[in-house]
C-alpha cells in the first residue's frame, strides 16, 4: 500500500513551493534538487510560479513539478475554469474530478496536470514524472491542498 500524501504539510516541514519536501519526493519518486521561483513573488496579473527540479536530471531534463497559483478571475484562471468544466475549445474534459474539491486532473504517460479552485484562487500543478506505483490523480490534489494550506488560500 503506497504512502498517502496528506492534504496539509506536516508541522515544521521543509516546504518546497508550498508543499512538504518529503511528500513531493514520495509522489515524484525523485529527490528534490532545487527550487526555481517562489510563491511569494507575483507577476503583474497576480500569477505566482514555482518549479521543483530533481537532483538527478538523467530521467527528467527540467522541472519535475510546476506549481502555479493565480487569481480565478485572471484570463488564465478563467481558461482553467473552462477546461475543468469541459467548455474549452479543443480541450478534453478532465480524466478525474476530485471528490470534495472544485477541481480535476488530466493524466499522461508519465505525468499529469491538476487544477483546483480555492475561493478566488486557482492552484495548477503540472508533473512531468511520477514515482513507481504512484497515482497522480490521488497525489496531485493532495499536493494542491498543501499549497492552498501553506499559502492561506480560502476554500
Amino acid at each position: 500500500m503506497p504512502t498517502v500524501i496528506p492534504s496539509s504539510p506536516a508541522a515544521g516541514a521543509d516546504l518546497v513551493c508550498g508543499m512538504d519536501r518529503t511528500d513531493v519526493e514520495t509522489a515524484m519518486g525523485l529527490d528534490v534538487g532545487r527550487v526555481e521561483g517562489d510563491l511569494s513573488s507575483e507577476s503583474a496579473d497576480g500569477t505566482r510560479t514555482c518549479e521543483v527540479w530533481p537532483t538527478d536530471t538523467k530521467l527528467i531534463d527540467g522541472a519535475m513539478l510546476v506549481v502555479k497559483v493565480l487569481p480565478a478571475s485572471s484570463d488564465e484562471g478563467m481558461e482553467y475554469r473552462s477546461e475543468l468544466d469541459g467548455t474549452a475549445t479543443g480541450v478534453i474534459a478532465p480524466d478525474v474530478r476530485y471528490d470534495g474539491l472544485d477541481g480535476g486532473g488530466w493524466t499522461g504517460a508519465v505525468g499529469a496536470s491538476s487544477v483546483v479552485f480555492f475561493g478566488g484562487d486557482v492552484v495548477a500543478l503540472t508533473s512531468m514524472w511520477k514515482g513507481d506505483g504512484r497515482d497522480p490523480r490521488v497525489d496531485l490534489p493532495a499536493l494542491s491542498q498543501q499549497v492552498a494550506a501553506s499559502e492561506g488560500l480560502a476554500g
